[in-house]
């Protein structure tokens, strides 16, 4: 057999990590060449594979690799394995520079030594100045966990830090990090091989049992979340890397109920691997189960219960003032946040972050939510003096939003039945459509046709017709006209609030910026102030505690709220990138930004919605991507709606 060159290995390499297909456009970015050149990689590769091992593909789907061909095929062009967190790296053809930054941390976070500039350009195959360059972009990555990389003259580079911040990165990068597809626990990197996975379920198996010998409620997201844990600890600690605990926390801790969960998991730990743990190991899993327990009540101080109450409080009156939503009677909200605030700072404080494999998904799905979320935010880390890690936002994100849903369903639209034909006929279609439509939803009231003519948009959100109304009037309006006519007014209905939308208000082909040329995140932003400076959208470059507040969506969206008011033109702003680049977990092309005149403006929680149903599609997306045109975009953003909201009605 052949030897494939660098680029086909790497396309090879994509495909041996990826759990879905991977479309011929999502592969071309990510090496770097055309679609064509792509299949013809993919023809070739084919030729030299035998004929048991293949890639294989389906129109509108993609190319993947069979996952039982998978071990056979890596062996047969890479002649490794990887059956540990010491061996995932892999010595390929790096070609973004978010590749190589993700490369030489993983590498930083498995060794004890340290490593010369020279060998790792060597490694990489980078010159010192781009070497640099990526170690400025590593050492902010790093800050986030409070590690730090430091440089001894003659020796190198080394990562320093505390030994639960280490695993804590380690577990982001190497079981959660993924650069192509959605979080997924099963086809994590550490755990690939058979031997791994029965060590995994084993794991799952010993927590489901120690939990239940002590009445511990977890959900499966901490069952998890904790079983990975506890596989890095034990591979940190085959090599003497262990936690360092004070002894305060060890007496606040060793008469815990956690404790004893802990203690007695700890015994299992050390029959199933040999092993003997000191007793900071056994606090450090105890801090995990105190963390990440569900609980039905606090048990708190007076004086943190007051604290508590105060700035749940305040979180109720800014939302109010912000947005004109009142939760401040919302007692299930309270209640909510109530339980929740104390469990997630005692995990912050912590360093016990929950990790949250939903979160993308649900700052996508549920923009404006996350707007609200971000003012509430904001309070709790003034109050609390400390800083909400994103997937504790997630988690805050779906209290906020069944509020929000809640209140929304409580805003009845109001239809307005006009008839012309006999009595018989109008009550028959007006008993027809009250009872198919639902009453908690709508309310629905007889017109009689002399009064139309004074109708306002003020006095119905829209009208069913037997007849043509004429003049037109300036309200929605439905004329029966056919049998199926009941699922025609739902569908007019769902699209109601799109089909009163001003699209030429805030998609504009001038809030267009195609081929943004970054190099970095920092790049990015100051070229995006730079761009609305230039073109009078904010009065100035704002400081750091004025910039926007920025998500990451997935999908490699990343979504800006302007929530300091810098921008003085109501807009949808989009940017493209010229090449991908590495954000804060996720690989970025896409910047969105979306302004309304007013936070409470009646208009923002329609854009988040069609921007959330168009951003969840990673079709449109990618649609957009390869045309970079601006009126496709709109066209696919209006097909979205139509699609998100009929699907929406079905359910």
């Amino acid at each position: 057999m052949q030897k494939f060159h660098k680029k086909q290995k790497l396309l090879l390499n994509h495909l041996l990590h990826a759990t879905q297909p991977i479309t011929s456009h999502q592969l071309a970015l990510l090496i770097n060449v055309s679609i064509r050149t792509i299949k013809s990689y993919i023809h070739t590769i084919n030729q030299q594979l035998p004929k048991n091992i293949q890639i294989l593909s389906k129109a509108s789907e993609g190319y993947w690799i069979d996952e039982k061909q998978k071990n056979s095929l890596s062996q047969l062009i890479f002649d490794e394995e990887k059956p540990n967190i010491s061996h995932v790296i892999e010595k390929t053809s790096l070609t973004y520079r978010y590749e190589r930054i993700h490369y030489i941390i993983q590498k930083l976070l498995v060794v004890d030594y340290h490593i010369k500039m020279e060998d790792l350009m060597d490694e990489i195959h980078v010159s010192r100045s781009t070497l640099s360059k990526d170690l400025k972009e590593v050492r902010i990555l790093l800050e986030k966990y409070h590690l730090k990389l430091k440089t001894r003259a003659n020796y190198g580079i080394i990562l320093e830090g505390n030994e639960i911040d280490k695993r804590l990165c380690i577990c982001e990068y190497f079981c959660h990090y993924n650069q192509t597809t959605a979080y997924q626990i099963h086809t994590e990197n550490i755990f690939n091989s058979d031997e791994n996975k029965e060590e995994y379920q084993q794991l799952i198996h010993h927590i489901h049992e120690v939990c239940s010998l002590f009445h511990i409620n977890l959900s499966d997201f901490s069952i998890h979340n904790l079983a990975i844990h506890i596989a890095i600890a034990m591979r940190r600690c085959m090599v003497y890397n262990y936690v360092k605990v004070d002894n305060s926390i060890i007496l606040k801790y060793q008469n815990s109920l956690s404790f004893r969960v802990s203690d007695t998991l700890i015994k299992r730990l050390e029959q199933q691997y040999n092993c003997m743990l000191p007793i900071e190991e056994a606090i450090y899993l105890a801090m995990h189960f105190d963390s990440k327990r569900i609980l039905d009540e606090n048990h708190l101080l007076p004086e943190e219960k007051e604290k508590l109450e105060n700035c749940i409080h305040i979180i109720l009156e800014e939302i109010y003032t912000n947005f004109a939503l009142d939760f401040r009677n919302d007692q299930q909200l309270i209640q909510y946040l109530y339980i929740h605030l104390p469990a997630m700072i005692t995990r912050i404080k912590n360093r016990m972050i929950m990790r949250n494999p939903l979160v993308y998904e649900n700052v996508r799905r549920y923009l404006f939510a996350t707007k609200v979320t971000h003012s509430a935010v904001a309070i709790i880390e003034q109050c609390y003096q400390i800083q909400v890690d994103m997937n504790e936002f997630g988690y805050l994100l779906l209290y906020f939003n069944m509020a929000i849903t809640k209140a929304y369903q409580h805003q009845k639209i109001r239809i307005g039945f006009v008839s012309g034909r006999g009595r018989p006929e109008s009550i028959m279609y007006y008993n027809e459509i009250k009872e198919y439509l639902s009453s908690e939803k709508y309310s629905i009231n007889t017109i009689d046709s002399t009064a139309l003519s004074s109708l306002t948009p003020q006095s119905f959100d829209f009208l069913i017709s037997t007849y043509i109304i004429e003049p037109k009037l300036a309200i929605p309006t439905y004329i029966i006209d056919s049998d199926n006519y009941l699922e025609h007014i739902q569908n007019r209905l769902n699209r109601l609030k799109f089909q009163n939308f001003n699209f030429q208000k805030y998609f504009k082909e001038k809030f267009f910026y195609k081929n943004m040329l970054a190099h970095n995140k920092e790049d990015a932003m100051n070229k995006l102030y730079q761009w609305l400076f230039q073109h009078n959208y904010i009065s100035r470059i704002p400081n750091k505690d004025h910039q926007f507040q920025e998500n990451e969506l997935g999908n490699h969206i990343v979504h800006f709220q302007d929530l300091h008011r810098i921008l003085h033109q109501e807009m949808c702003f989009i940017a493209i990138l010229k090449y991908p680049i590495l954000w804060n977990s996720d690989v970025i092309k896409i910047l969105i930004i979306t302004k309304t005149k007013q936070d409470g403006d009646q208009d923002m929680p329609t854009l988040c919605q069609m921007i959330s149903a168009w951003a969840n599609h990673i079709n449109y997306v990618e649609h957009f991507l390869n045309t970079q045109d601006f009126h496709i975009f709109l066209s696919d953003l209006k097909e979205s709606v139509h699609y998100d909201s009929t699907t929406s009605s079905r359910r």
